[in-house]
Parts: structure tokens; sequence; C-alpha cells
């Protein structure tokens, strides 16, 4: 018999999920698509019972299955180990993996991945996933970004690997391969015990192939698995070493070849999470990876001064991005709030300048600081919005020379004036948020 379809191998990898294994297969077997080979992958569990799933699929099974292959061994390996072996076995063009507590969302996943394949002729396709409850009832929303997705999508695949080595923001599950990237990249990196997608992204990443997001719903995720559970189990804590292994491998002894502020950014969120890594799981091996961090820093970025600089500049740009462009990019959308509360306070002031003449100097700056962080936390209190009133801070110059507070005052006697006028309002105001929201949630209580 010819099939018009190129043979699309789906893996369902288990280990002591038999409760919820038979939803899995289900979401296969619905599938649309004509020319499937379904392999099922248990990972060494006590519970399994290949002969109640293989009834269950034979039973239930159409024609577009066209086999059904048992992998896995009696002993448990590990997820990574567990997927390899399916990739000597499987049989397809391409093939996909996903766990036996999750699902595929609907009926044209498969249909979706090879119809990506074609049509934008990429090695490696991955789609939408969401993240559902853990009866697979309610939907939490995407786990993808998508207009961040489809901007990874005009990038190279070295300008995405910064941002993928600070996080990994692709869905294992959700993920489709050509069997020919195995053949030419390598399986799946067995130092690794569970976590087998984001180092095989960098590694991808590394040697130029696009990780290529198409937006169509693939997977269902149950919320409980190792890579989204609060409980600090054996399992939980090798998943959380397999993260330490792959900084120090993929990232600490393996820096591509990419701008020195990009390295600094990946080294800082290294380091943070190091620090959290080892402290959650009572690792003892914190300074270890802290020392490999300094000495891939000094090796990559240069010394001392090359870092401090490096990490002066980053930070100046941050504050930019976060206090200046954000700040303008929000009082522009609620411009009308901010006017209003403007105007407010002005007119609080003309009204206050007739006894002005009885202040004086701090007495009226004082005046004018309290008048302002009035004013804006009254526009945040009953609209939530008020957090643009520390950009007042030159209009305040402006009255301070109105009230003949500053006589002729020259730019180090401004900044002087600025800064702490600046500091205080902000850091005022910032208490003032976090003192309000405490009480309306005793209220809400």
């Amino acid at each position: 018999m010819i099939f018009l379809k190129d043979l699309f191998t789906v893996c369902i990898t288990h280990y002591n999920q038999m409760k919820y294994i038979f939803t899995a297969i289900d979401s296969v077997l619905k599938q649309d698509y004509p020319n499937i080979e379904l392999v099922i992958a248990d990972d060494g569990s006590k519970e399994f019972d290949k002969t109640k799933v293989q009834e269950y699929i034979e039973k239930k099974k159409k024609k577009n299955i066209q086999n059904v292959i048992f992998s896995g061994k009696e002993k448990n390996v590990g997820t990574v180990k567990n997927m390899n072996q399916v990739l000597k076995v499987a049989n397809g063009k391409y093939i996909s993996f996903f766990a036996a507590d999750d699902e595929l969302s609907d009926s044209k996943v498969i249909s979706n991945y090879v119809d990506s394949f074609v049509k934008y002729d990429k090695d490696v396709i991955t789609a939408q996933a969401f993240l559902y409850d853990e009866k697979l009832n309610k939907n939490d929303g995407p786990y993808v970004d998508i207009k961040e997705a489809e901007k990874f999508n005009k990038m190279t695949p070295l300008e995405v690997f910064p941002f993928m080595a600070k996080s990994c923001f692709y869905a294992s599950g959700a993920t489709a391969y050509r069997m020919t990237v195995f053949n030419e990249y390598g399986l799946f990196d067995e130092k690794y015990l569970l976590v087998e997608d984001w180092s095989y992204y960098l590694h991808l990443l590394k040697n130029n192939v696009q990780v290529f997001f198409v937006d169509f719903p693939a997977l269902n995720h149950r919320h409980g698995g190792v890579s989204h559970n609060d409980k600090i189990t054996p399992t939980v804590k090798k998943y959380q070493e397999d993260i330490l292994k792959i900084y120090e491998n993929e990232l600490l002894n393996d820096m591509p070849n990419i701008p020195k502020k990009k390295m600094l950014d990946i080294y800082n969120k290294c380091e943070w999470d190091i620090n959290y890594i080892c402290d959650l799981i009572e690792s003892d091996k914190k300074d270890y990876y802290l020392k490999e961090l300094k000495k891939s820093k000094r090796r990559n970025i240069g010394n001392s001064f090359n870092i401090f600089m490096l990490t002066l500049d980053r930070r100046v740009l941050s504050f930019l991005k976060w206090h200046v462009y954000y700040k303008f990019k929000y009082l522009n959308r609620d411009y009308h709030i901010f006017v209003v509360t403007f105007i407010y306070w002005i007119i609080t002031n003309i009204l206050l300048n007739y006894y002005y003449v009885e202040f004086d100097s701090l007495s009226k700056i004082m005046v004018l600081l309290f008048t302002l962080i009035g004013s804006a936390f009254a526009a945040n209190l009953f609209t939530g919005i008020g957090d643009m009133m520390e950009y007042c801070v030159p209009f305040t110059l402006l009255a301070c020379y109105h009230f003949n507070i500053l006589d002729k005052p020259n730019i180090l006697e401004i900044l002087l004036f600025f800064i702490p006028f600046y500091i205080v309002i902000y850091y005022t105001l910032y208490i003032l948020r976090i003192i309000k929201q405490k009480i309306i949630g005793r209220i809400s209580r």
C-alpha cells in the first residue's frame, strides 16, 4: 500500500503514569493524519501493564495507525536515555515526544506539524502548549509567548541563543523534529537524566539550526509534572541538578561567540539561578558552580575592569529602560490621569502660594514635595495609576524658581537638589503603594 504522506512517529514517554496514559493514547488515536507510527516508551515503571495498553490500542486504533512499537527497559534509566532508545527504533520521517500525563490538543496536531515542515522547510517545528490543572479541565493559559516566538523566527539561531540560555521558552511536548536532525547533530545528551529539551535546543542553536515556532495548539500540559512541581521530591531534585549541569556544560564551558553584553546577561542569570537552585535543593556544590562561573566569565569577557564597565553599562541601560522608556510609554497611555493629577498639584500650590511668604526655603520645598507625593498617591489610590508623578521633578524646579526657593543655582546645585528630590518621591510612593496593597489585601480577605 502506498501512502501519500510521510510516516510520522509520535512517542508517548511513560513513567508510573498508568492512570493517565489512556488519555494520552486517545489523543493520538483521534489524529486525522493518515500515516502514524505510535511508540509507547516506558522507563522501567513498576505499574506499567503492557498487555492492557496493547489490547487498548488494538481495539481502538484506526487504519492511520500503521505501526505500534513498545520501547524501554525494565530498569529506570531516565527520560533522556529513554527517548534516545526510541530514536534508535523509530521509522518516521518526523518525530515528536510527549509525556503520558499530557495529551495532544486536538485531532489536527500531527497534520499541522507535517504541513509546517513542508511549508517552512525547517528541521525543528515547535508549537503552542497550554497549561492545565491536574484533571485537564481548566485551561490556565498558553506556555509560549506568541509575539516573542514570532520575533525569534526572524532572528538567526545565534541571536536567539542568549534568550534561550536564560529560559527554555518552548515546550518539549509541543516540538517535532525531522529525524535527519539526530543523524546530523547527534541524539539527546545523556549527561543529563531528565532534561532533554533545553540542552538540545541550545545545542541546535549553537550549530545554526533554527527552532521555528508555528502558532497552532499542540499540547495540553497537565499540572504537577517534574518541571512544574512546587514540592522538592527526589525526582524534582534530579531535575534541578540537570539544570545546574546544563549551566556548566552548555554555557559556562561552551559559550558561543556572541556579544559580551549578552554573555554578561547570561552569567548574571546563571549566578542568580545557581544560588537559588542550590539553596532550594540543599546542594553542596554551590561554591563549585560559582567558581566555574567566575572562571568562565574571566575567560570569555576579560579582566575585572571589563566586567565592571559592562556591568555599569547594562545597569544604566536597564535603568533607562524601566525608569524612562516604560514610564513614558505608560505616561503616553494614561496621560489624562497624569495631566489631571499634575493640574491638581499645581492648583494646590497656587492656593498655598499665599502662605509661602511665611515659610522659609526648607518649608517651601517640603510643601512642594509632599503635595506632589499626595497628588500621585491619590491618583494611584483611586485609579491604580500615578507612578509617573516623579517626572514632575523638573517642573518642581521651575516652581522653586517661581517661589524664590533657589537663588540662581548652578548645575551642581540643581543636581544636588534634583537627585534627592527624585529619590524621596520615588521611594515614598513605592512604600505607600505597598502599604495600600497590604491594606486592600486584608480587607479583601
